[in-house]
């Protein structure tokens, strides 16, 4: 099955359907001839970060959510910014906060982005989640 994304005025993602791999040459046509007017674009399901899942060229970065954008420019999808202190790399596609995360035991503690500071917290699982209570901190110190 050939994936394409519908692309609204604003170029946000609004809809993605599967077409039959026989109709994929012509794919904004077939939709549009069964009821699905509009913009659409091909995407790949096996494509993530620029890279193909196995080995074959990317088609457009990423594969279409709904909710992103499709940027004409690049001829890629990407996710919406998730806020202003993320910048685009314009090689994956996707967003990255201004300093790589530090390392952390995945096990014991989780990174958070700390907007006032510009930083990295480690926050430890411990102080997100009580196990006596099963409950969530949803604001921990950080």
């Amino acid at each position: 099955m050939a994936h394409f994304a519908k692309i609204n005025e604003n170029n946000i993602v609004v809809n993605i359907q599967k077409i039959p791999d026989e109709e994929e040459h012509r794919g904004e046509e077939y939709l549009n001839a069964i009821g699905f007017e509009g913009r659409w674009i091909q995407t790949s399901y096996n494509t993530f970060a620029n890279e193909h899942k196995f080995g074959d060229t990317p088609l457009r970065a990423n594969y279409a959510r709904i909710g992103g954008v499709y940027d004409e420019e690049y001829d890629v999808f990407y996710s919406q910014r998730p806020n202003d202190q993320v910048i685009l790399n314009t090689t994956t596609f996707l967003w990255e906060y201004p300093i790589p995360v530090p390392s952390y035991n995945e096990a014991t503690e989780i990174p958070r982005w700390n907007k006032e500071t510009q930083q990295w917290n480690i926050i430890q699982l411990s102080d997100i989640f009580n196990q006596n209570t099963a409950s969530y901190n949803q604001n921990p110190q950080i």
